[in-house]
């Protein structure tokens, strides 16, 4: 039995993370951001530009409030869009938008993606036609928004919930069975969807982190000698040979110092090797 709780608390995201994984998380949802951002930007330009040409075919007389009117709404998703697109590069590629920030527009956006859908699809539904604008939509934020699965079933249900009363009112009182059953089984297979991704962004995020860790484990040992803790020879060259490069013609102002323990070995044999070693440890100390 608690196994199965265990298992269940896990499945539903109720498992202890690292802040590696969290800033995983957060760096994934704004990568995946830019990619959507950027192509709702490049859709609502395309819209714009269909209903203006839809204006011009038809020979509606064009004026600014009249184009306005039209594509006031792809114009404030395409707005959202930009800003989302903007701060999600800027946080990958500089990390200098908070986390808070860069997630509250993240939410900002994926909630204006919601509105939009619901508002296009229940104009929809009132006319005879199908409600694939908010299907889409709310698969987009639900790829988008990759959160703790019992957060993201919560807000996939209230959402469903809401944009189905709003179904109920488009239908005239009542929504088909059909539609019913296959309204549910999109928001089922949503939710399945979302937590599968949590997951495997868990696991990748774990993944990547041991890899981070034993690269720099690895890295300390080439770099390192194993009994003083200080940098090697190799270290040493690589170092002396970057700086070399930085200094330029400047390379005569600047000296390397090698310190030779003289008559070491002598040492070794009258004390030992281990108070050879300690000895090697004790000046390294004073070195560094």
């Amino acid at each position: 039995m608690h196994q199965v709780i265990y298992s269940l608390k896990k499945w539903f995201g109720f498992e202890q993370t690292t802040a590696y994984d969290k800033e995983f998380l957060t760096s994934s949802n704004m990568s995946t951001s830019v990619y959507m951002s950027a192509f709702t930007v490049a859709m609502e330009l395309w819209m714009i530009w269909y209903q203006l040409k839809r204006m011009i075919d038809t020979g509606v007389e064009i004026t600014a409030l009249s184009l306005w009117d039209v594509t006031k709404n792809y114009w404030l998703l395409l707005a959202v869009a930009a800003i989302v697109f903007y701060y999600s590069k800027r946080y990958l590629s500089e990390k200098k938008s908070s986390r808070a920030v860069a997630l509250s527009l993240t939410c900002i956006y994926a909630l204006v993606l919601l509105i939009f859908g619901m508002y296009v699809s229940f104009h929809d539904m009132s006319n005879g036609k199908q409600i694939i604008s908010f299907m889409n939509m709310a698969f987009v934020v639900a790829c988008m928004l990759v959160w703790r699965p019992y957060l993201m079933a919560l807000l996939l249900g209230i959402v469903f919930l809401v944009f189905y009363h709003y179904m109920e009112i488009a239908a005239g009182g009542s929504v088909r069975s059909g539609d019913r059953i296959n309204y549910f089984i999109y928001w089922f297979f949503l939710t399945v969807l979302s937590i599968s991704t949590y997951h495997h962004r868990i696991s990748e995020s774990r993944k990547t982190q041991y890899l981070e860790e034993t690269n720099r484990n690895l890295h300390h040992m080439a770099v390192t000698d194993e009994l003083t803790q200080i940098s090697n020879m190799t270290n040493f060259v690589m170092e002396s040979a970057q700086k070399l490069r930085e200094l330029g013609e400047r390379k005569s102002e600047y000296a390397f110092f090698f310190i030779n323990v003289k008559s070491f070995s002598n040492y070794n044999d009258k004390y030992s090797h281990a108070e050879g070693n300690e000895l090697l440890k004790k000046l390294a100390a004073r070195l560094v």
